[in-house]
């Protein structure tokens, strides 16, 4: 009920219970609504773990555990805003996708600029 007064932290908290299935049946999509709806808050974390959702796909089809299909594109948007939030896993996972052309196409110039501390290695 928090989530939807736009509590983030609740919605985060939410989202970890159903991925997790620790309070609730495990269940992927459930998990990637209520991600979603704290990345819309503006949690960074809640942008990373539905990106990973997306980018990874979840769940297994018709099993009844809320299959998500893999979306890269929408895992690269997800990242994306994350990052602008300030989150660094978000942030490493997009300079990630950009090398890699994963929901893009190889763009190495912007994967280092999200990647500072490997790029100099």
């Amino acid at each position: 009920e928090d989530c939807y007064d736009k509590d983030k932290s609740a919605c985060e908290f939410t989202g970890f219970s159903y991925l997790n299935g620790t309070g609730f049946k495990q269940n992927y999509h459930s998990a990637q609504a209520f991600f979603r709806k704290g990345c819309y808050l503006g949690s960074y974390s809640s942008c990373y773990e539905v990106a990973m959702i997306y980018k990874e796909g979840k769940g297994t089809p018709y099993k009844g555990d809320g299959w998500t299909e893999k979306d890269e594109f929408e895992a690269l948007r997800l990242f994306e805003k994350g990052c602008d939030l300030g989150g660094d896993y978000s942030c490493d996972e997009l300079g990630d996708m950009h090398s890699q052309g994963r929901g893009t196409i190889v763009n190495n110039d912007k994967a280092v600029l999200l990647k500072p501390c490997q790029s100099i290695m």
